[in-house]
């Protein structure tokens, strides 16, 4: 009994600690490189409290990198807190959480799946992240789309102004929407033609 409270007691302690948002000081790089407003928008605490709107960032100025900073991008109805589990092996392994990134875009399944499109502001949100984790990190970095966040990074790395290949090391795409999501027909919103999952809408096609 004893045993099984401690391992309670850590596993609250360790959510607390990783789920503090971004740390004060890549807040302040944020707000004063990009503007507050990119700042909220990246931080997103309007997610509400134990959310996860977003986390990593150093506890100092001076703090030193020595992993490549990884970026983990959700996908469709999640927010940043799916990556929980991942920050905890990352850190069993050598990594401090001013190398772990995420933040969340769209709405943290409010939607429903099927109601949920890829909008600009996503992958604007996503693209101003990963410049401001590299240029914050001084370092490439890896970025880790799943899902829809497959799509939403493809797009933030190459699709909406110069491309930001030469900010990412290395780029995995776990279980993604790649080139759309089968079965997904335009009967559905999320499955448009415009900015749609389905397989053939001008967002998907690869030009």
């Amino acid at each position: 009994m004893v045993i099984k409270y401690s391992v309670l007691i850590f596993s609250v302690v360790l959510w607390c600690i990783i789920s503090a948002e971004l740390t004060p000081d890549f807040h302040d790089f944020i707000s004063k490189n990009y503007g507050n407003g990119v700042a909220v928008s990246l931080e997103r605490l309007d997610m509400g409290s134990g959310t996860m709107g977003s986390f990593g960032g150093k506890k100092t100025q001076n703090e030193k990198i020595r992993n490549k900073p990884i970026i983990f991008i959700h996908g469709v109805t999640l927010r940043a807190g799916i990556f929980v589990p991942h920050v905890e092996y990352f850190i069993s392994k050598g990594y401090t959480r001013a190398e772990l990134y995420s933040t969340t875009y769209g709405d943290g399944g409010r939607t429903p799946m099927f109601n949920k499109d890829m909008e600009c502001a996503d992958v604007k949100q996503v693209r101003n992240f990963i410049k401001a984790v590299y240029e914050y990190t001084n370092s490439q970095v890896v970025v880790m789309g799943y899902s829809m966040g497959v799509a939403i990074t493809r797009k933030a790395i190459l699709g909406v102004g110069k491309p930001l290949t030469n900010l990412v090391e290395t780029y995995i795409a776990v279980a993604g929407v790649a080139y759309g999501l089968e079965k997904c027909t335009p009967n559905f919103y999320a499955c448009n033609v415009n900015n749609g999952m389905y397989c053939g809408s001008d967002y998907m096609v690869v030009r």
